[in-house]
């Protein structure tokens, strides 16, 4: 397991880490192609630079050590690296970032050094530290320093899941299609916007998201788990119980489909993960409570909806074929991943998560998520406030 901690210096940090349930998620591929900067002032322009270069520093640094790790021999691993690009210049790395006039911007780089400490001993951990440095034009700076603990495990093997995986991307909004709506009651704190969509394509009706990114496009992170419901029959014999009354849940649980009202509680604790596998759709209208160890986990190959009046206290990770839909609370730590739309409707909260929607994303009125949002086509960001924390997913549980 790889777990990070990340902090900036001259200004937040924009990157955040993305969770997977038991695999290690791979990198998105670096994109040189050319990124527009917009509706900046001449400073801003050079100090959005200097962060995206930052940025890309630490995504190549950590595609290094996601290599490295896959391919770990029980031998020493180097404790540098050289981080390859299509264009360098000694120890300076370009990021591929264009002027305005489309030619290359030199003056548009990155540099970066990584140590390691602990001993590549079973069951100990490995601590790397990666300190890049972006450059903008005038040699205007931003440093990340993000640090790294990887876990060596003992040989053996567990009867519980293994703990999450996380691979980091670099925004905490992202959109790859080419839809792109924001309206003027949508705020952020933190973080930049950054879309796969042409200037013209986008529809801003909100003169205070500052700044925005176009044409810029990443892989999003594949859902980690198997959405078929065929994989998971063999548990049909185990149904999770939907009457009213407080349920104490272990292991694993099969249902073609099922709702539960106010009056159903569920509890999980003490390192039991639960997870609920589903041939139909999924409708949530009583409260579930995890402690700070246990995992709560619902893999549909329909949908999955939370209803107004539930409270969902814990750790969450929904997996859909179809559309995960949240009107109530979400409260402790959530990743939601659809192959198709999430929308978080007025009343929803969720205090700590990350949704990754394979389809539309749409955030409307009266909603808060602390975290980050990521849509594969559309993005409508109508209303609500999204704080960005890039530690929601290394601060998992706490």
């Amino acid at each position: 397991m790889i777990t990070k901690h990340l902090r900036g210096q001259n200004g937040s940090a924009t990157i955040f880490a993305v969770m997977a349930m038991v695999v290690l998620l791979g990198m998105a591929a670096l994109s040189t192609s050319a990124n527009n900067i917009l509706f900046l002032s001449t400073d801003q322009v050079k100090l959005a630079q200097a962060n995206f270069a930052a940025e890309t520093g630490i995504r190549a640094s950590t595609l290094i050590l996601n290599n490295s790790i896959k391919g770990y021999t029980g031998t020493d691993i180097n404790t540098r690296y050289t981080i390859p690009t299509e264009l360098n210049d000694g120890n300076n790395y370009l990021v591929g970032l264009k002027k305005s006039d489309g030619t290359s911007n030199t003056d548009v780089y990155y540099n970066v050094s990584v140590t390691m400490s602990g001993a590549p001993t079973p069951g100990q951990p490995l601590i790397y530290t990666f300190n890049v440095r972006g450059h903008g034009e005038s040699n205007i700076q931003r440093t990340l320093i993000a640090q790294y603990r990887v876990d060596i495990p003992n040989s053996g093997g567990s009867n519980t899941p293994p703990p999450p995986d996380v691979t980091p991307l670099p925004y905490a909004v992202y959109n790859q299609g080419n839809k792109l709506v924001i309206e003027p009651n949508f705020n952020i704190n933190n973080g930049t916007i950054v879309t796969n969509a042409k200037s013209n394509q986008v529809v801003d009706h909100n003169t205070r998201i500052d700044p925005l990114f176009y044409e810029k496009y990443l892989d999003l992170p594949p859902i980690p788990v198997s959405l078929n419901w065929k994989d998971y029959d063999k548990y049909s014999e185990n149904n999770p119980p939907t009457q009213s009354g407080d349920f104490t849940l272990s292991g694993n649980y099969y249902d073609t489909g099922f709702s539960t009202n106010q009056d159903t509680t569920y509890y999980a604790k003490d390192g039991n993960h639960v997870v609920i596998f589903s041939k139909g759709q999924i409708t949530l209208g009583g409260n579930i409570t995890t402690d700070k160890k246990t995992n709560f986990i619902i893999i549909s190959d329909h949908g999955i909806t939370v209803n107004g009046n539930a409270i969902l206290t814990g750790n969450f990770q929904f997996y859909a074929k179809q559309p995960i839909i949240i009107n109530g609370k979400i409260n402790g730590y959530s990743l939601l991943m659809s192959e198709q739309d999430i929308t978080l409707n007025s009343g929803a909260q969720i205090i700590k998560g990350v949704a990754i929607a394979g389809g539309d994303f749409t955030m409307n009125d009266n909603t808060t998520i602390t975290g980050s949002v990521t849509a594969g086509k559309k993005l409508t960001l109508g209303g609500g406030t999204l704080n960005y924390d890039a530690n929601v997913i290394t601060d998992w549980g706490k």
